[in-house]
């Protein structure tokens, strides 16, 4: 049995009720319990940002060595390839088809469009372009982009929107956005494609090409890890329960079975029968917005060099 080691992307905070994991990692753990891993000789050992409070991003602990794959943005796979150390990450699959995120502001606070975040404060991830992302938002609406950036611990971002502590942050709208419905706890959400912004892949699965494992057991991997998400598409309550079993006994499993349900019924795993598949014009119109935008620089402020989009991601470990 071939060893791999998966870290996850991003773990809930649980002191507001989440838990460990969320739907979106459900294929994964799903392959682990049905036996798709193991039929494929692989014991794969998951990791969350739990471990260390996120110290280090899942994307940094693969262009170390210390994980063979990881979930992150598109925009990881450019921050890495470009740093002042750099390490050639790639994209091998994406795991949502389409972006589930939004910019979020709580309902009673007013706020009703992006341009309306101006002089108020945002709570951020400190992510490669995130910050600039949401000021584009607000001059995209109208605005002057003059939102005050404050940077909480990543694993309370979320409560410093509850106390009103800040004003706006970026959700995932199938876990806190749910969350707080189900709370009576009313959001305002802005997508970016709503304004202007081809927004890539979040969270994708990557790979460091320099320390890669095979490349047949990546193509085993995602096998795997493919037929677990077409099981949470086709079964989502079957899927949310088996999610259920690698969360504390707290955790709320109306909110998990909900997540689960937007995200099999919503068409985010697998669209025309495939998951993993990630289109080349989404891509390019990602890297291209960000060009437009001067954003792609080295930390010294220099230009990155012309580069080929398709040295970012492959589809061709999926089978």
């Amino acid at each position: 049995m071939e060893t791999v080691r998966l870290a996850l992307d991003w773990t809930p905070n649980k002191a507001h009720g989440f838990f460990a994991t969320s739907a979106n990692h459900t294929g994964f753990f799903i392959a682990k319990v049905l036996g798709h891993f193991a039929e494929e000789g692989l014991e794969v050992q998951i990791s969350d940002p739990s471990t260390d409070a996120y110290s280090q991003t899942p994307a940094a602990k693969l262009a170390q060595g210390q994980v063979d794959y990881a979930l992150a943005p598109s925009e990881s796979v450019l921050a890495h390839r470009f740093a002042t150390s750099p390490a050639p990450l790639r994209a091998v699959a994406a795991v949502l088809t389409k972006d589930a995120t939004a910019i979020a502001t709580l309902a009673s606070s007013g706020i009703g469009s992006p341009r309306e975040l101006d002089g108020k404060r945002y709570a951020s991830y400190d992510a490669r372009f995130e910050d600039h992302i949401v000021r584009s938002m607000i001059r995209n609406d109208g605005g002057k982009g003059n939102i005050e950036i404050v940077s909480p611990p990543k694993l309370g971002i979320w409560e410093t929107i509850i106390k009103r502590e800040a004003d706006a942050t970026w959700i995932f709208e199938n876990w806190e956005g749910l969350e707080a419905s189900m709370k009576g706890i009313e959001l305002k959400t802005f997508k970016m494609e709503d304004y202007g912004i081809p927004y890539g892949y979040s969270p994708l699965v990557l790979i460091n090409e320099s320390s890669q494992p095979p490349a047949a057991t990546t193509r085993r991997f995602l096998r795997a890890a493919r037929k677990g998400f077409e099981f949470a598409t086709s079964r989502p309550a079957e899927a949310a329960e088996i999610l259920q079993t690698f969360t504390p006994p707290e955790a709320s499993v109306e909110l998990l079975r909900a997540s689960q349900s937007w995200l099999s019924n919503g068409g985010f795993y697998v669209v025309e029968d495939v998951w993993g598949k990630m289109a080349p014009t989404k891509w390019r119109a990602w890297v291209n917005w960000l060009r437009t935008e001067g954003l792609l620089k080295h930390r010294d402020g220099s230009e990155i060099a012309d580069f080929s989009v398709e040295s970012l991601f492959t589809n061709e470990f999926l089978d």
